[in-house]
């Protein structure tokens, strides 16, 4: 994925061990955190990942390739923006 992303001049953040809670006093939006202790073990079945790019196609045509390349797929494609 990092490949892909650096190939197609995507970001590309991992975020699978951040802890998200939402608390307007640490900041207006969202704050998140890491600390692996909370999940209890570094091996997972799914990865949260963010990627950062300025049109969604490009962001699914890396998620594509990453499928065929990888032999897994995406589920769960948010955008926020």
């Amino acid at each position: 994925m990092a490949q892909l992303c650096g190939e197609a001049g995507l970001g590309l953040h991992n975020w699978s061990n951040a802890a998200r809670f939402f608390s307007p006093s640490l900041h207006p939006i969202v704050s998140e955190y890491f600390d692996h202790t909370i999940f209890g073990r570094l091996e997972r079945d799914a990865f949260l990942v963010a990627l950062a790019s300025p049109s969604e196609s490009a962001i699914v045509k890396v998620l594509q390739s990453w499928e065929v390349v990888s032999l897994h797929s995406y589920y769960g494609l948010e955008c926020l923006f």
